[in-house]
């Protein structure tokens, strides 16, 4: 079966106009599709239930964001990572932002984003710590790690610097001296 792949536009959305007629009288049926992954030697063969648009009016079958979603999902499956959507949901069960994730986990929010969207896949190593907060410890670990100050307490340290005047600064850079050692 040969289909084409088309990214409806932003004023239509997954099944409203046909991309070739512009005819809305478009079905959907779910069927498995084979799609490669991977680089030259290393491409494998994988399948996805996408949903595939059909046109009543000129028959053209085409793909779009839906079964590019299905793709990816099936990407993840593989590589035994979270899916964009296992991301969300692990997020919105902490009752996190992507903002509150970004800073439990040091990992940048744009990055985030771009994961529940689907834009990029991220690293086992990312993948793991993602997981982890699904734990309540290493939530809670992960939540000290995350506020300073809670870090420095708990590790019995207080941080509470005096603070320098210039004059007193430069006094000291100025009788600050290397000496040979004796011997």
């Amino acid at each position: 079966m040969e289909f084409t792949s088309h990214k409806p536009n932003a004023s239509s959305d997954s099944t409203g106009q046909c991309p070739r007629c512009d005819s809305s009288d478009i079905t959907t049926s779910l069927e498995d599709q084979e799609f490669g992954y991977g680089a030259a030697e290393a491409r494998v063969q994988l399948t996805a239930h996408v949903p595939v648009r059909r046109c009543g009016n000129c028959w053209l079958e085409y793909l779009d964001n839906a079964a590019e979603g299905a793709q990816h999902e099936a990407i993840c499956a593989y590589l035994g990572v979270l899916s964009p959507s296992n991301i969300r949901s692990l997020r919105l069960s902490r009752g996190l932002s992507r903002a509150d994730l970004a800073k439990l986990t040091g990992l940048g929010e744009a990055t985030i984003a771009r994961w529940e969207r689907g834009e990029i896949i991220q690293n086992v190593a990312n993948d793991r710590l993602l997981r982890l907060t699904a734990n309540r410890v290493a939530f809670e670990a992960l939540t000290t790690l995350a506020d300073p100050a809670k870090n420095a307490k708990a590790a019995g340290r207080d941080y509470n610097f005096r603070l320098l005047k210039p004059a007193q600064v430069r006094k000291a850079q100025n009788n600050f001296q290397l000496r040979k050692k004796a011997g």
